[in-house]
Protein backbone atom coordinates (compact mmCIF):
# COMPACT_ATOMS: atom_id res chain seq x y z
CA UNK A 1 0.00 0.00 0.00
CA UNK A 2 3.12 2.43 0.08
CA UNK A 3 4.16 4.91 -2.69
CA UNK A 4 7.42 4.01 -3.75
CA UNK A 5 9.27 4.11 -7.19
CA UNK A 6 11.70 2.18 -5.32
CA UNK A 7 11.25 -1.79 -5.50
CA UNK A 8 12.09 -1.12 -1.59
CA UNK A 9 10.28 1.00 1.33
CA UNK A 10 10.93 0.42 4.51
CA UNK A 11 9.61 2.80 7.47
CA UNK A 12 9.97 2.39 11.30
CA UNK A 13 8.32 4.92 13.81
CA UNK A 14 8.40 5.38 17.13
CA UNK A 15 5.68 8.22 18.86
CA UNK A 16 5.57 11.00 16.63
CA UNK A 17 9.35 9.95 14.90
CA UNK A 18 10.49 7.53 12.35
CA UNK A 19 13.29 6.76 9.90
CA UNK A 20 12.43 5.30 6.53
CA UNK A 21 13.29 4.89 2.94
CA UNK A 22 11.27 5.18 -0.04
CA UNK A 23 9.25 8.20 -1.60
CA UNK A 24 8.82 11.41 0.75
CA UNK A 25 8.69 15.09 0.43
CA UNK A 26 11.85 17.51 2.13
CA UNK A 27 8.73 19.44 4.19
CA UNK A 28 11.52 21.86 5.15
CA UNK A 29 9.04 24.83 5.04
CA UNK A 30 9.35 26.31 8.51
CA UNK A 31 11.18 29.21 6.98
CA UNK A 32 10.96 31.59 4.33
CA UNK A 33 14.01 32.31 2.27
CA UNK A 34 15.59 28.71 3.52
CA UNK A 35 12.55 26.52 2.33
CA UNK A 36 13.25 23.87 0.64
CA UNK A 37 10.43 21.47 -0.70
CA UNK A 38 10.71 18.18 -2.91
CA UNK A 39 9.69 15.33 -3.48
CA UNK A 40 12.46 12.63 -3.72
CA UNK A 41 13.39 8.51 -3.59
CA UNK A 42 16.02 8.22 -0.77
CA UNK A 43 15.98 7.91 2.97
CA UNK A 44 14.60 10.50 5.57
CA UNK A 45 14.85 10.72 9.45
CA UNK A 46 12.19 13.03 11.96
CA UNK A 47 12.69 13.34 15.14
CA UNK A 48 10.42 15.10 17.41
CA UNK A 49 9.86 15.85 20.97
CA UNK A 50 7.62 18.45 22.82
CA UNK A 51 10.68 21.01 22.74
CA UNK A 52 12.50 20.35 19.38
CA UNK A 53 12.10 18.68 15.92
CA UNK A 54 15.13 17.84 13.84
CA UNK A 55 14.56 16.82 9.86
CA UNK A 56 16.98 15.23 7.67
CA UNK A 57 16.98 13.88 4.04
CA UNK A 58 19.29 11.83 1.63
CA UNK A 59 19.21 11.07 -1.87
CA UNK A 60 20.52 10.51 -5.46
CA UNK A 61 19.14 12.06 -8.34
CA UNK A 62 19.47 13.52 -11.83
CA UNK A 63 15.79 15.99 -11.23
CA UNK A 64 16.40 19.48 -11.22
CA UNK A 65 13.47 21.60 -9.33
CA UNK A 66 11.06 23.74 -11.04
CA UNK A 67 9.17 26.68 -9.38
CA UNK A 68 6.68 28.98 -11.89
CA UNK A 69 3.79 31.12 -11.33
CA UNK A 70 1.56 31.99 -13.98
CA UNK A 71 -0.88 34.78 -13.67
CA UNK A 72 -4.45 33.76 -13.37
CA UNK A 73 -6.18 34.54 -17.14
CA UNK A 74 -10.21 34.45 -16.11
CA UNK A 75 -9.93 30.71 -17.71
CA UNK A 76 -9.77 27.52 -17.24
CA UNK A 77 -6.66 26.61 -19.08
CA UNK A 78 -4.70 25.88 -21.27
CA UNK A 79 -1.99 26.81 -18.86
CA UNK A 80 1.13 25.71 -20.19
CA UNK A 81 4.22 25.00 -18.15
CA UNK A 82 8.00 25.75 -19.19
CA UNK A 83 9.69 22.14 -19.02
CA UNK A 84 7.59 19.57 -20.56
CA UNK A 85 9.68 17.36 -18.91
CA UNK A 86 7.77 16.94 -16.08
CA UNK A 87 8.52 14.05 -13.51
CA UNK A 88 5.18 12.07 -13.07
CA UNK A 89 2.99 12.72 -9.87
CA UNK A 90 5.71 15.12 -8.92
CA UNK A 91 4.08 18.14 -9.09
CA UNK A 92 2.11 20.18 -6.09
CA UNK A 93 -0.01 23.41 -7.09
CA UNK A 94 -1.55 25.64 -5.32
CA UNK A 95 -3.41 28.52 -6.03
CA UNK A 96 -2.34 31.87 -4.08
CA UNK A 97 -3.82 35.07 -3.58
CA UNK A 98 -1.04 37.79 -3.22
CA UNK A 99 -1.58 41.47 -1.37
CA UNK A 100 -1.64 44.04 -4.24
CA UNK A 101 0.79 46.23 -2.30
CA UNK A 102 3.26 43.90 -0.77
CA UNK A 103 3.91 40.75 -3.05
CA UNK A 104 5.67 39.10 -0.36
CA UNK A 105 2.32 38.34 1.54
CA UNK A 106 -0.18 35.62 1.03
CA UNK A 107 -3.70 36.31 1.47
CA UNK A 108 -4.68 32.58 0.59
CA UNK A 109 -3.72 29.64 -1.09
CA UNK A 110 -5.71 27.07 -2.09
CA UNK A 111 -3.79 23.50 -2.68
CA UNK A 112 -5.53 21.81 -6.04
CA UNK A 113 -5.81 17.81 -6.27
CA UNK A 114 -4.88 16.21 -9.29
CA UNK A 115 -7.94 14.66 -11.37
CA UNK A 116 -10.57 16.73 -8.67
CA UNK A 117 -9.71 20.26 -9.15
CA UNK A 118 -7.03 19.99 -12.36
CA UNK A 119 -5.24 17.63 -15.03
CA UNK A 120 -1.98 18.06 -16.27
CA UNK A 121 -0.12 16.56 -19.64
CA UNK A 122 3.47 15.56 -18.92
CA UNK A 123 4.22 15.08 -22.12
CA UNK A 124 2.67 18.86 -23.56
CA UNK A 125 3.61 20.45 -19.73
CA UNK A 126 0.01 22.08 -19.73
CA UNK A 127 -2.44 22.25 -16.42
CA UNK A 128 -6.21 22.72 -17.32
CA UNK A 129 -8.75 23.56 -14.57
CA UNK A 130 -12.18 21.95 -13.75
CA UNK A 131 -12.86 25.97 -12.63
CA UNK A 132 -11.21 29.24 -14.31
CA UNK A 133 -8.75 30.50 -12.40
CA UNK A 134 -9.62 34.71 -11.74
CA UNK A 135 -6.71 36.91 -12.77
CA UNK A 136 -7.71 39.50 -9.57
CA UNK A 137 -9.87 38.35 -6.39
CA UNK A 138 -12.79 40.62 -4.51
CA UNK A 139 -10.25 42.97 -3.31
CA UNK A 140 -8.39 43.88 -6.24
CA UNK A 141 -5.39 41.53 -5.16
CA UNK A 142 -3.27 39.16 -8.23
CA UNK A 143 -4.61 35.61 -8.30
CA UNK A 144 -1.07 33.30 -9.16
CA UNK A 145 -0.88 29.68 -10.22
CA UNK A 146 2.01 28.05 -8.27
CA UNK A 147 3.44 24.72 -9.20
CA UNK A 148 6.17 22.90 -7.89
CA UNK A 149 7.66 20.17 -9.88
CA UNK A 150 10.67 18.01 -10.57
CA UNK A 151 12.28 17.84 -14.03
CA UNK A 152 14.26 15.15 -16.03
CA UNK A 153 17.84 16.08 -16.92
CA UNK A 154 20.34 14.42 -18.77
CA UNK A 155 23.14 14.80 -16.34
CA UNK A 156 24.17 11.94 -13.76
CA UNK A 157 22.86 11.50 -10.44
CA UNK A 158 24.01 13.73 -7.66
CA UNK A 159 24.17 13.97 -4.00
CA UNK A 160 21.64 15.91 -2.53
CA UNK A 161 21.69 16.12 1.26
CA UNK A 162 20.17 18.11 3.36
CA UNK A 163 18.31 19.00 7.36
CA UNK A 164 16.41 21.50 9.52
CA UNK A 165 16.50 21.60 13.29
CA UNK A 166 13.98 23.55 15.67
CA UNK A 167 14.59 24.09 19.81
CA UNK A 168 12.21 26.08 21.64
CA UNK A 169 13.47 27.12 25.12
CA UNK A 170 11.62 28.26 28.02
CA UNK A 171 8.58 28.19 25.91
CA UNK A 172 9.70 31.84 24.93
CA UNK A 173 12.55 31.79 22.77
CA UNK A 174 12.66 29.31 19.46
CA UNK A 175 16.05 28.98 17.59
CA UNK A 176 16.68 27.28 14.11
CA UNK A 177 18.89 26.43 11.16
CA UNK A 178 18.80 24.71 7.79
CA UNK A 179 21.72 23.35 5.91
CA UNK A 180 20.92 21.75 1.95
CA UNK A 181 23.72 20.60 -0.47
CA UNK A 182 23.10 19.51 -3.97
CA UNK A 183 26.13 18.06 -5.52
CA UNK A 184 26.87 19.60 -8.57
CA UNK A 185 29.32 20.40 -11.37
CA UNK A 186 31.71 22.21 -11.43
CA UNK A 187 30.47 24.20 -7.96
CA UNK A 188 27.82 22.55 -5.57
CA UNK A 189 24.55 24.47 -4.86
CA UNK A 190 24.55 25.57 -0.81
CA UNK A 191 21.77 27.10 1.24
CA UNK A 192 21.60 27.73 4.86
CA UNK A 193 19.04 29.10 6.72
CA UNK A 194 18.69 30.04 10.23
CA UNK A 195 15.81 32.01 12.37
CA UNK A 196 15.07 33.16 16.02
CA UNK A 197 11.71 33.68 17.43
CA UNK A 198 11.03 35.66 21.18
CA UNK A 199 7.98 36.00 22.54
CA UNK A 200 7.72 38.85 25.84
CA UNK A 201 4.05 37.96 27.09
CA UNK A 202 1.33 38.84 25.23
CA UNK A 203 2.44 41.83 24.29
CA UNK A 204 5.83 41.37 21.81
CA UNK A 205 6.76 39.11 19.68
CA UNK A 206 9.84 39.04 17.65
CA UNK A 207 11.08 37.14 15.10
CA UNK A 208 14.08 37.43 12.70
CA UNK A 209 15.32 34.61 9.72
CA UNK A 210 18.67 34.75 7.56
CA UNK A 211 19.66 32.87 4.98
CA UNK A 212 22.83 32.57 2.20
CA UNK A 213 22.57 30.82 -0.89
CA UNK A 214 26.10 29.46 -3.37
CA UNK A 215 25.71 29.02 -6.36
CA UNK A 216 27.70 28.11 -9.26
CA UNK A 217 28.48 31.81 -10.55
CA UNK A 218 26.33 33.70 -7.77
CA UNK A 219 26.59 34.49 -3.89
CA UNK A 220 23.95 35.98 -1.98
CA UNK A 221 22.05 36.28 1.33
CA UNK A 222 17.99 37.33 2.47
CA UNK A 223 17.16 38.43 5.89
CA UNK A 224 14.36 39.90 7.73
CA UNK A 225 12.97 40.97 11.20
CA UNK A 226 9.57 40.95 12.12
CA UNK A 227 7.82 42.46 15.40
CA UNK A 228 4.78 42.49 16.78
CA UNK A 229 3.99 45.09 20.07
CA UNK A 230 0.21 44.43 21.36
CA UNK A 231 0.32 47.12 24.16
CA UNK A 232 -3.61 46.74 24.69
CA UNK A 233 -6.72 44.93 23.30
CA UNK A 234 -7.59 47.48 20.79
CA UNK A 235 -4.11 48.67 19.61
CA UNK A 236 -1.41 46.91 17.57
CA UNK A 237 1.81 47.89 15.58
CA UNK A 238 3.76 45.30 13.18
CA UNK A 239 7.09 46.75 11.57
CA UNK A 240 9.44 45.00 9.50
CA UNK A 241 12.45 45.36 7.73
CA UNK A 242 13.45 42.07 5.01
CA UNK A 243 16.27 42.75 2.46
CA UNK A 244 16.85 40.23 -0.61
CA UNK A 245 19.93 40.98 -2.53
CA UNK A 246 19.76 40.15 -6.54
CA UNK A 247 21.70 37.08 -6.43
CA UNK A 248 20.05 35.24 -3.61
CA UNK A 249 18.84 31.85 -5.36
CA UNK A 250 16.20 29.63 -3.80
CA UNK A 251 14.25 27.70 -6.44
CA UNK A 252 12.24 26.11 -4.31
CA UNK A 253 10.77 29.56 -2.45
CA UNK A 254 7.21 30.80 -3.10
CA UNK A 255 7.30 34.07 -4.80
CA UNK A 256 11.04 34.74 -4.75
CA UNK A 257 11.07 36.01 -8.13
CA UNK A 258 9.33 39.24 -7.50
CA UNK A 259 11.36 39.54 -4.33
CA UNK A 260 14.85 39.01 -5.62
CA UNK A 261 16.79 42.57 -5.34
CA UNK A 262 14.46 44.26 -3.14
CA UNK A 263 15.02 46.01 -0.13
CA UNK A 264 11.83 46.75 1.74
CA UNK A 265 10.88 48.19 5.16
CA UNK A 266 7.34 49.17 6.73
CA UNK A 267 4.68 48.82 9.69
CA UNK A 268 1.14 48.04 9.46
CA UNK A 269 -1.11 49.69 11.93
CA UNK A 270 -4.58 47.61 13.56
CA UNK A 271 -6.71 49.49 15.74
CA UNK A 272 -9.92 47.94 16.88
CA UNK A 273 -12.02 49.98 19.45
CA UNK A 274 -15.24 48.01 19.36
CA UNK A 275 -16.01 44.11 19.23
CA UNK A 276 -16.32 43.33 15.52
CA UNK A 277 -15.18 46.56 14.58
CA UNK A 278 -11.34 47.63 13.07
CA UNK A 279 -9.53 49.81 11.05
CA UNK A 280 -5.84 49.03 9.96
CA UNK A 281 -3.60 51.23 7.70
CA UNK A 282 -0.27 50.43 5.66
CA UNK A 283 2.97 51.96 4.69
CA UNK A 284 6.17 50.42 3.15
CA UNK A 285 9.41 52.00 1.51
CA UNK A 286 10.76 49.41 -1.22
CA UNK A 287 13.56 49.91 -3.36
CA UNK A 288 14.26 47.60 -6.23
CA UNK A 289 17.66 46.52 -7.82
CA UNK A 290 17.20 46.74 -11.79
CA UNK A 291 20.77 46.29 -12.09
CA UNK A 292 23.89 46.80 -10.43
CA UNK A 293 24.32 50.70 -9.52
CA UNK A 294 20.50 51.35 -10.98
CA UNK A 295 17.48 50.88 -8.46
CA UNK A 296 13.53 51.88 -8.54
CA UNK A 297 11.98 53.15 -5.77
CA UNK A 298 8.48 52.90 -4.28
CA UNK A 299 6.00 53.51 -1.39
CA UNK A 300 2.36 53.72 -0.47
Amino acid sequence: DVQSTSPLYAKLERNHSYVMYGDFNTQLTKNEFSAYNRSFTGGKLHLQNAEASLDMFGTMTNRKVVQEEIRGMGISGYYYLKQNNVVTGSEKVRIEVRNRFRSEIVVSVKEKVRYSDYDIDYIQGSLYFKQPVPSLDDQNNPVYIVVSYEANSSTPDNLVVGGEGEVTLFDALTLGATTVVENREPKNYVLLGSNASLKLGSAMKLHGEAARSTDVNTKGGAWKIESEFTPAKVFSLRPYYRKVDRTFVNATQSGSGREVGTTKYGTTLLLEPLSGTMASGDFYNQTKELQQGQCQMGAR
